[in-house]
């Protein structure tokens, strides 16, 4: 699956959601993140935002199945 996040300058809003970028104090931050899994609501976040970690230079990223998973890890 693919997910497209931004055509141009703009960023795409639509079912799956909207791009979020979260800045996150530590790991364990990071369950406490919306997935979206359960909702339809048009703000909820789209596959691809992202969360920082700041106490471990970690980078999150929400995949297509609504899963944070560690991109770049500290």
């Amino acid at each position: 699956m693919i997910t497209k996040l931004k055509e141009g300058s703009t960023y795409v809003v639509d079912n799956e959601g909207i791009y979020t970028e979260f800045i996150c104090d530590e790991p364990a931050d990071v369950l406490n993140l919306p997935t979206g899994a359960n909702s339809s609501s048009l703000d909820r976040p789209r596959p691809g935002s992202t969360a920082v970690i700041t106490s471990t230079q970690e980078v999150y990223v929400l995949t297509n199945q609504r899963v944070w998973v560690a991109l770049v890890e500290g």
